[in-house]
């Protein structure tokens, strides 16, 4: 009568610890641990973020202006960095050491890149919309002397039929801690 009962219960711990061990929190084999470069950025992310925080983030280089050293791209994502139109787009100069804020643009949405054309020595950006309102469209940026415009869905932005090459894709945030 005992094994009848005995028999059901180590079944049960058995498939409980399996199931435990399956959350543990250790990275798939394939993740890759953050670069310094990865690390400085999501500092300088959580620094400006701080007010919004927890964000997360997609990032992606590509050289603007022709000086031979990628400006950053960075999507930012979290529930209060981000409205029904979208979510903030930072366009980055780095020095090696720090980040200086070019243009932070909101209401974007993901894909985002650049264009084969250029406007005062930088190159042209688009970026995707759609969301508070706005149907689906594909925008062009284009740089003034100083910046990019910093909402996508007014002018001096123009919608686009095609976009141009992809720098930062569709797809999961990463968190910032």
């Amino acid at each position: 009568m005992i094994a009848r009962y005995l028999f059901p219960i180590s079944c049960a711990l058995t498939l409980a610890a399996c199931s435990a061990s399956s959350e543990s929190e250790t990275p798939p084999a394939d993740a890759e641990l953050p670069s310094k470069e990865d690390t400085r950025l999501v500092s300088f992310l959580n620094e400006k973020y701080l007010d919004v925080a927890p964000i997360e983030y997609r990032a992606g280089r590509v050289d603007l202006d022709g000086d031979g050293t990628d400006e950053v791209l960075a999507y930012v994502g979290g529930s209060l960095a981000c409205g029904t139109g979208g979510c903030p787009f930072l366009v980055l100069k780095d020095d090696g050491k720090t980040f200086k804020v070019v243009t932070e643009a909101s209401v974007t949405q993901l894909p985002l890149g650049v264009l084969d054309t250029s406007t005062n020595g930088w190159r042209d950006l688009w970026v995707t919309i759609y969301g508070g309102g706005a149907k689906q469209e594909t925008k062009k940026l284009t740089y003034d002397g100083k910046t990019y415009p910093d909402n996508p869905t007014v002018a001096p932005a123009e919608t686009i039929a095609t976009p141009g090459t992809e720098i930062i894709a569709e797809g999961d945030l990463i968190k910032v801690d």
